[in-house]
């Protein structure tokens, strides 16, 4: 009987969990960080020292047993859910540890070749060479210098894609490209 409708125990009732959000930023994706957070209980504030492990990913939850409501000292504590965000990007889009890096160039430096300058989650800059008659939309990769991917388990990396601006041109320097191929 009891296969069919379970074993006959019912849950034990338990304290409220808590859910919040906390953002880290790309580089603790990689290394893991500690907070220390804030939370009301029952008219009590607590702080509650959290360990985010490495590897964590933005949309991910962590769920910290016992560490949600002790209101009620007769009922075990309930749990907190950790929502993680990842601080504002200002330079480049996440996408699963990549960090996807635009730079413009002219056609000229296209044509010819250029540098262009990016940075790392830790904060070092990275000079990254544009090969001569590179085309617009062009990817170049630098390996396991982006986020953490969470599929490879290893650092992932960082692309830079490269957009190409025409410039305006005169009707002299138009023959004199004209002439020229």
């Amino acid at each position: 009987f009891g296969v069919h409708f379970g074993n006959g125990t019912r849950p034990q009732p338990r304290n409220a969990n808590f859910q919040l959000s906390v953002e880290i930023s790309v580089a603790e994706t990689i290394t893991g960080c500690n907070r220390t957070i804030q939370v009301v209980d029952n008219g009590a504030t607590r702080n509650l020292d959290l360990k985010i492990p490495p590897g964590s990913q933005p949309g991910d939850t962590i769920k910290y047993s016992g560490m949600g409501s002790t209101a009620r000292p007769d009922l075990a504590a309930g749990d907190l859910f950790v929502h993680i965000n990842l601080q504002p990007l200002a330079d480049f889009e996440w996408q699963n540890g990549n960090l996807i890096f635009e730079r413009t160039i002219t056609a000229w430096q296209a044509m010819l070749g250029t540098t262009v300058t990016v940075t790392d989650p830790f904060g070092a800059t990275i000079q990254v060479t544009v090969p001569p008659a590179t085309q617009p939309n062009s990817i170049l990769r630098i390996p396991n210098r982006g986020g953490f991917n969470r599929f490879s388990r290893q650092r992932a990396d960082i692309l830079v894609k490269i957009n190409v601006t025409i410039p305006q041109i005169s009707q002299e320097q138009k023959t004199l490209i004209e002439d020229w191929i």
